[in-house]
């Protein structure tokens, strides 16, 4: 054994070994959904005993539970909730939408809550006032005695404590303070006989009276007594202590910053957005969700199941992986509804592929027919619309590198930009396209010899012409995501630079179907997980998730590929958090 592979061999059993950590975003490392946050040391997991995140790493459908992240086993179940319609953008990632018409909630059973010392932390979307004391976030639903957050249909939001139907209000926020539609961090601190009530970082109230009734063992997430909550609930968190007005501040500051805000709804490269398919796993629960808010949902065809591959936003989906000649009538792609309108003006198509072969000429991104497509070539691009061609550029390789591929026609000219740069430009007059019906990852129904082979991401097509700044914004707030989720920055770091193996075991990578965490240094040097555990092994990391061992059965198998065998020359860099170190 080389002095290399001792050193290797030495790292890898140190990941072996068993830890656990359960700590929060900090304030500048707090990410929106889609993108991983950045855990840190700080006293906000100090009695923390129960933390719900909602992400889609921490809520298995399959199980209907949402996992508690704080480390102690508090993990809810989901009552009634849809896997369609429960799962929304949240203030830090993923939120749950509650429906109080479909009486949904998340019960939480068998955790210590105190009347005397208990601090309650939220994150809520109001989408109606409509009843009498709504639960939000608190605990005892079985019994006359109330402690928690509710929404009040002529109060606003309450902290309720006490005994009695619906305890003693004791603190208020006017629904003015809460518009609907709109994130708001709500806390309810109790410490002894003080009641303190706090809206977005600040104290609006505080309180005094006795009403502790002793510890509870039942809380629930958007539900009262007998009342349910109508709107989004995000980061819900239940502490045995009182959190500091400082600590409160802070929990509140840690959802303001977020990765990729120039997607934000109304901001600019949303406006004249038509269509916008991401293809995470979040918009693939009703097949390919159309993410523009238009409902152009697409749908699957060909694909014997969902491909899904990591991708430069989050996930993208996998064409004929592994295909290297054209697949014909069998090959998979993406079907768009009759319902997209034509357009006689401008038009902008922008989309991120990785092609791993080019068996034939061409490899389709987006297209309607013949007529109008846009493909990558070898070394350049293919573009027609309105049967005219588009401009033809020589390009660097497309070739196993991600590239984002847009076209832009402004009502005269189209131009081809690669990874926010322009490339060439081409006039063509007035132009139709008939936008019903067109495909992604191909460019004829029968799948015919320009279908797509590789990984397609994030698939835009806006009614207007999107300004070179705009393309470049597009390009670069993805690789801002890139570098927040992991990934490696394509030509923008030298750590690109010699990497065989790189992996995140963050959620999206690790598929516990195939009980495989993937390789994103490109080369292929997938992992498969032995003797992992869904419930245990998935651990909050250092970025991102990380995968927990227990020092002696469980590990990942990389197998022996040629790309692995360094000889005496190479670097091993992990994250890892010990809980201790064996013999």
């Amino acid at each position: 054994m080389s002095a290399f592979q001792k050193s290797l061999f030495f790292l890898f059993a140190l990941l072996l070994t068993p830890y656990s950590l359960f700590l929060i975003p900090t304030p500048a490392q707090a990410s929106t959904l889609g993108s991983s946050p950045t855990y840190g040391p700080s006293t906000l997991y100090s009695g923390l005993i129960g933390w719900w995140t909602m992400d889609g790493k921490n809520t298995n459908w399959a199980t209907g539970v949402t996992s508690d992240s704080s480390g102690n086993g508090n993990n809810g179940q989901m009552i009634a909730m849809s896997t369609s319609t429960s799962p929304v953008s949240g203030k830090i990632g993923q939120a749950l939408k509650f429906s109080y018409l479909n009486s949904q909630y998340v019960s939480i059973n068998n955790i210590a809550i105190s009347s005397t010392s208990a601090t309650y932390s939220c994150w809520i979307n109001v989408n109606s006032y409509t009843g009498q004391y709504e639960g939000i976030f608190h605990d005892d639903v079985s019994s006359a005695e109330q402690q928690g957050l509710y929404e009040d249909g002529s109060n606003g939001t309450v902290l309720v404590v006490g005994t009695g139907t619906h305890g003693t209000a004791v603190l208020k926020i006017p629904q003015s303070s809460i518009p609907i539609g709109t994130w708001h961090h709500v806390v309810g601190t109790i410490n002894g006989t003080t009641y303190t009530l706090y809206l977005d970082g600040k104290n609006v109230g505080v309180s005094f009276a006795d009403n502790s009734y002793g510890d509870t063992v039942l809380a629930a997430i958007g539900r009262g007594n007998s009342q349910y909550f109508d709107g989004s609930v995000d980061d819900a968190r239940i502490y045995n202590r009182a959190l500091s007005a400082s600590e409160i501040n802070q929990l509140y500051q840690s959802g303001q910053v977020s990765v990729g805000k120039q997607t934000t709804k109304g901001t600019p490269l949303n406006d004249g957005l038509l269509g916008w398919w991401t293809f995470d796993g979040k918009h693939m629960t009703k097949n390919v969700a159309d993410s523009s808010g238009n409902g152009y949902d697409g749908h699957l065809v060909n694909f014997t199941s969902t491909t899904t591959e990591p991708g430069v936003i989050g996930q993208a989906l996998g064409f004929n992986v592994g295909s290297t000649t054209a697949p014909g009538g069998g090959a998979g792609f993406v079907q768009l509804p009759s319902t997209l309108p034509s357009l006689s003006g401008p038009l902008t198509v922008s989309g991120w592929m990785y092609v791993t072969a080019f068996p034939n000429t061409n490899r389709a991104l987006w297209a309607t027919n013949s007529n109008n497509r846009l493909m990558l070539r070898s070394t350049s691009e293919y573009i027609t619309l309105g049967g005219l061609s588009g401009p033809t550029c020589t390009t660097a390789s497309n070739l196993n590198t991600w590239v984002l591929a847009t076209f832009v026609y402004d009502g005269t000219n189209i131009s081809f930009y690669r990874n926010g740069a322009l490339q060439c430009t081409n006039s063509v007059g007035a132009i139709t396209v008939p936008l019903a019906s067109s495909f992604i990852g191909t460019d004829s129904v029968a799948g015919a010899g320009d279908t797509m082979i590789g990984n397609i991401d994030d698939v835009r097509i806006y009614n207007r012409a999107l300004s070179a700044a705009e393309v470049a914004q597009l390009y670069n707030s993805s690789s801002e995501k890139v570098a927040m989720s992991a990934n490696p920055p394509a030509s923008v770091s030298t750590l690109s630079q010699g990497l065989v193996g790189y992996w995140p075991f963050d959620g999206k990578y690790t598929n516990w179907a195939t009980g495989k965490t993937s390789d994103l240094s490109g080369n292929g040097n997938n992992g498969q997980l032995i003797g992992m555990s869904t419930t245990t092994s998935p651990a909050q990391g250092k970025i991102g998730q990380a995968l927990s061992f227990n020092g002696t059965s469980q590990y990942v198998d990389e197998g022996t590929p040629a790309s692995l065998s360094l000889g005496n020359t190479g670097t091993v860099s992990a994250w890892i958090r010990s809980t201790a170190v064996t013999s």
